[in-house]
């Protein structure tokens, strides 16, 4: 049996919804080495651990798709944009999302020789003013940021918007703020739809009409993107009458312990439970572990559903110890955004303002949500590419628009 998880890399989603209520802060045991406040200019390669790299290659026919739909969507010809700067503010180095966002901000940035600066505050909410004001005092061309609220930003947020310096959040929807160029967030909605599809479905195989219990783990003081999951679910449930629902507030500073002691619970006094629904994408192996330890194998083991995957739980869906997660490709908020950017330096195209932009800016859909299973997980050390192949895409759009990148 895995061992428990602490708080690593893995907690990115989920903590930066929840790092304006400040739960979670003391929990980030994986530790970053990096000088918290302090800004380093990035040397093209994410300080990631194997692990966390990047997702596996698309097939040809999605890659040929992403092809006839950037050349399609490709503007006139104009001179590639040069001398930009970036600075990137983590969420935290220790997770694995925000490193996949510096990922793709850096392979996009080696394509065109821009510089990449970045700070880690580390989960830090007094640490992430502190960033700001580092990155802003280097008067970049555009900031990124790691799912940061505007509450813990400082007043130098607001002196990026006077320099005229484009700030984009990735990662996780935050609080509006008129200082905020674009938030190119995950649509929630949408990847809860996508989950609750599967994870039902999967029930609904299992036991027809007959009555069952669905568990879900919860976090409604974490954030809006969090809460839009849970109202999407129990609109989700509307359409299967014979499933009740049961529901847990995940005690955040203890999450990993409430897990397994809540799984137990939900199990014991539900005979007909069937599915566990997570919210948090680091509590999902712990989820796992607890049937195990109740010896619930077969039939009478509840299927599990969760938002992302990490390293540890993709190895225990490869095992069949979880049933599989909702996964999208983190790194493309990253293209995206320095795509709104290009055009936006090149010809002073507006930004696109939300996440719109991935169902209705492009030719390909983007963050695309698939389900990560037994069957399609591959090797759990990489997350499997099941989704759109926004690298092709870019790299052929951008090729006919700046001859930059390769050619379609």
């Amino acid at each position: 049996m895995p061992d428990l998880p602490t708080l690593p890399r893995a907690a990115f989603a989920f903590v930066a919804l929840a790092l304006l209520a400040l739960v979670i802060a003391g929990c980030g045991g994986g530790g970053s080495t990096t000088t918290s406040g302090e800004a380093t200019a990035a040397s093209g390669e994410a300080t990631a651990t194997s692990e966390a790299k990047a997702h596996t290659e698309v097939s040809s026919a999605r890659a040929e798709e992403a092809k006839a739909a950037a050349l399609k969507d490709a503007q006139p010809k104009v001179a590639a944009p040069t001398g930009k700067s970036i600075g990137f503010m983590y969420l935290s180095k220790s997770t694995e999302g925000s490193v996949h966002l510096l990922e793709g901000l850096e392979e996009v940035a080696s394509l065109f020789n821009f510089k990449v600066t970045t700070c880690d505050p580390n989960f830090e909410p007094a640490k992430v003013a502190q960033c700001m004001t580092t990155l802003v005092a280097q008067n970049p061309s555009l900031i990124i940021l790691s799912a940061q609220s505007p509450a813990v930003l400082g007043g130098d947020l607001k002196t990026a918007s006077e320099r005229h310096i484009p700030v984009i959040v990735e990662g996780a929807l935050q609080a509006p703020s008129p200082y905020f160029t674009a938030q190119y967030v995950p649509n929630e909605k949408l990847i809860t739809k996508a989950l609750d599809k599967w994870l039902f479905g999967l029930v609904e195989e299992r036991i027809g009409e007959e009555k069952g219990v669905v568990a879900a783990f919860q976090a409604p003081t974490v954030g809006p993107g969090v809460n839009e999951r849970d109202e999407q679910r129990r609109a989700d449930l509307k359409s299967y009458p014979n499933l009740s629902e049961q529901t847990h507030d995940i005690d955040l500073p203890n999450a990993i312990q409430d897990t397994l002691a809540q799984t137990k619970t939900f199990a014991q006094q539900n005979p007909d439970l069937q599915a566990l629904w997570q919210t948090c994408e680091f509590c999902a192996p712990p989820m796992g572990q607890a049937l195990t330890q109740l010896g619930l194998q077969g039939e009478k083991r509840p299927f599990t559903g969760a938002f992302y995957t990490t390293k540890q739980s993709r190895e225990m869906i490869k095992t069949g110890e979880l049933s599989g997660a909702v996964e999208i490709n983190w790194p493309a908020m990253s293209w995206v955004a320095m795509d709104q950017a290009l055009q936006y330096w090149a010809r002073k195209t507006p930004f696109a303002k939300t996440n719109a932009v991935f169902q209705n800016g492009y030719g390909i859909e983007m963050l695309e949500p698939w389900i990560v299973t037994q069957e399609n997980v591959g090797n759990p050390a990489v997350v499997n590419n099941e989704g759109e192949d926004y690298v092709t895409y870019f790299e052929t759009k951008w090729n006919a628009e700046f001859g930059v990148g390769k050619a379609g």
